[in-house]
């Protein structure tokens, strides 16, 4: 049989305060400032919003990414938006649950899961939109990638090779590359010499780069970033249909003005937008979106039709 290795990246982080209170829920503002806050007190006081994301890129590249815009949305608000980085991709969703998190920005698969599981407990707010050759859309492509140099072609020239996922609720990272082996009638659990899931996009372009795993799965974002950071080192042999961006849903429990105010904020920043700081929102590598546009849910089905498919004929 082979050998199944699961890899997880904790990145959701716990500070204790020094006294045992069952009913504290402990954030981490990732700048230098700790939040230690009982759940009683979080619901006196909305002036905190608690945002997560699933961790699709390393922790330091969310905070370079996601704090600018935290900030922008504090001064406009008026209210304190806290990053949590969530340890995995479902962590988020029971985090959301458990109203821990007020506002997150869910990959396609994990806001997908979550509506599913948890529909009266949140609610859509605005779909990132990307650049892409100089034109804005609101989708992306998964990849699986190579190292350049080395003699694999297609993905049956992977047979018997090691091989990453990202995590199984990665929509670029698992879901879609499992459909394309699905088509290709592949079994990646008996094809593969083993499976890696290493919880992250930046992970999984480091493996490949470092020669740590024969190939991997990723998206286009993680993708580019990897060839500026290690250079012109990938070949893509093979890419997934267009997926549908990340979806930012709020609480239930937030006031339904909050929210659409929020939305109207977020729709409206541009490549100008700069926060008190003077630091633009767009501009950032670790944020590879051009902005938000406002979508529906059938935009989704896709992604919630691949995810049915894959469910019927495990």
């Amino acid at each position: 049989m082979k050998k199944l290795l699961f890899y997880s990246l904790f990145f959701f982080i716990l500070i204790s305060c020094g006294k045992n209170n069952s009913d504290s829920v402990k954030y981490v503002f990732q700048g230098e400032e700790v939040i230690s806050l009982s759940k009683t007190e979080i619901n006196k006081s909305r002036n905190l919003i608690n945002f997560g994301i699933t961790p699709w890129q390393s922790l330091k590249e969310h905070q370079k990414g996601f704090i600018p815009l935290l900030k922008y949305l504090s001064d406009k608000t008026g209210k304190k938006f806290v990053l949590n980085v969530s340890k995995d991709y479902d962590s988020l969703k029971e985090e959301f649950k458990k109203e821990n998190i007020d506002i997150a920005a869910f990959s396609p698969f994990a806001y997908v899961d979550a509506v599913n599981q948890i529909p009266d407990r949140l609610k859509y707010i605005a779909t990132t939109k990307r650049k892409f050759n100089k034109t804005i859309r609101d989708h992306y492509l998964g990849y699986i990638i190579v190292k350049k140099e080395s003699d694999i072609n297609s993905v049956f020239d992977l047979k018997g090779k090691t091989f990453a996922f990202v995590d199984k609720i990665s929509t670029s990272g698992y879901l879609f590359p499992m459909l394309l082996f699905k088509k290709m009638n592949i079994d990646p659990y008996s094809f593969f010499d083993e499976v890696y899931f290493l919880g992250n996009h930046t992970k999984v372009i480091e493996a490949v780069a470092s020669n740590i795993v024969d190939a991997g799965a990723t998206w286009d974002g993680s993708y580019y970033l990897g060839r500026k950071k290690y250079g012109d080192v990938f070949k893509i042999i093979e890419t997934t249909e267009p997926i549908p961006l990340d979806a930012w849903a709020a609480s239930s429990s937030l006031p339904d003005d909050f929210i659409i105010r929020l939305r109207n904020i977020l729709i409206s920043i541009n490549h100008e937008t700069v926060n008190s700081d003077n630091e633009k929102i767009l501009d950032n590598e670790y944020f590879p979106f051009d902005g938000f546009i406002v979508k529906d849910y059938d935009y989704y089905k896709i992604v919630k039709e691949a995810s049915q498919l894959l469910s019927r004929n495990r």
